[in-house]
């Protein structure tokens, strides 16, 4: 782990001079509000591993919507309390196991939320891509556990069990990645207003030219989060369909939100 910190450690001071994956129009973070994010980071990812349920690709968890929760503070708190309740509850020589795993998971994550808020982030401040690399902590703190306990026969039922529902589990998300419609579709039965799910499937509609469901979900994402790109998508949608007066209102709120859209100069005239 730490050699991974060392690794990496020239890459991240690297990102925090250049800043080219930083959001333009990110709102900057002070440290407390980037310690809240971390912690709510911590019991969410704690919270999908003791209960994998409601996967998603975008949980729609925004840092501007997570530090206006109450809730979240509690359950950052909670998450600590889990973690020193069961280190205490370990004699010394195992307290060290312990400390070692729990680190893997609590390092593993501090370099995201250490620096400036990256682009993927003004969607989710979570996303489950971001807890692989801490799984090995949890691999490692289950391993231990089983060297001590698998020959009593409650804990290997309840193993065995536990394995099998997570292999269902696990089956049955796999599937939702059979093809893009799907897994996007999916998405917003977990976040309905997720406008990055949106914007996706109006592109791979637009591309298959299913108008009607592309100008549905593009229109959902601008309502959601306007950005240029998905008024210039309607506005050149409704030209191809010869309807210059509807391409004409979304072109021009591509404008208001931004004035050098030349693109959109351009495709109108």
């Amino acid at each position: 782990m730490f050699l991974w910190i060392f690794l990496a450690t020239p890459f991240l001071i690297s990102y925090k001079f250049s800043k080219s994956w930083a959001h333009p129009r990110a709102v900057p973070l002070d440290i407390k509000n980037k310690v809240v994010l971390y912690l709510d980071s911590l019991s969410f990812y704690l919270g999908k591993i003791l209960m994998p349920l409601h996967l998603g690709v975008d949980y729609g968890r925004t840092p501007e919507w997570v530090l206006t929760q109450t809730p979240v503070h509690t359950t950052a708190v909670l998450f600590f309390v889990f973690f020193l309740a069961l280190t205490l509850f370990l004699k010394w020589n195992k307290i060290r196991w312990a400390l070692a795993c729990e680190s893997m998971i609590v390092l593993s994550l501090l370099p995201i939320h250490l620096f400036d808020r990256l682009l993927f982030q003004t969607s989710s401040s979570v996303a489950d891509r971001d807890i692989y690399l801490g799984m090995i902590g949890v691999s490692l703190a289950l391993a231990y556990i089983s060297k001590f306990n698998l020959k009593k026969a409650w804990f290997s039922v309840t193993l065995l069990v536990w394995m099998v529902l997570l292999g269902t589990r696990s089956f049955f998300q796999t599937g939702y990645w059979t093809n893009s419609q799907r897994l996007l579709s999916h998405a917003l039965e977990i976040n309905s207003e997720s406008a990055l799910a949106h914007h996706t499937l109006g592109y791979l509609y637009e591309r298959e030219e299913k108008y009607p469901e592309a100008i549905s979900h593009y229109k959902a994402a601008g309502e959601l989060n306007p950005q240029v790109s998905e008024f210039h998508r309607l506005g050149s949608i409704y030209l191809s369909l010869n309807q210059p007066n509807e391409a004409k209102t979304y072109f021009e709120k591509a404008l208001i939100i931004n004035p050098l859209s030349a693109k959109s100069y351009r495709d109108w005239e």
